[in-house]
């Protein structure tokens, strides 16, 4: 199948990118998650964006992770280690 071929290249160049430039794999692994997400591939997407939020430290990339996570699982902040739980309403009072 040319597209997966396609998307294989992809995602193989952009590991390549990681290990060259390590300064990238905030960004590249954001990418990953993106062609996952078009791929259709959605565990591996959220993988990727768990992975930019919990092992890089850009804030952007890490911004824009969070919001692809809370579009694509309602347990979104499980994700984020950084976040503190949500307290329900009856601890809150």
């Amino acid at each position: 199948d040319i597209l997966k071929a396609m998307v294989d290249k992809r995602i193989a160049k952009l590991d390549e990118l990681m290990v060259n430039n390590p300064s990238f794999s905030s960004y590249a692994t954001l990418e990953k998650g993106r062609i996952y997400e078009i791929q259709g591939a959605t565990d591996n997407a959220i993988k990727a964006y768990d992975q930019v939020i919990n092992t890089f430290g850009q804030p952007a990339d890490q911004d824009i992770a969070r919001a692809r996570l809370r579009y694509l699982t309602a347990d979104w902040a499980s994700h984020d280690k950084k976040v503190a739980p949500i307290p329900s309403a009856q601890a809150a009072l």
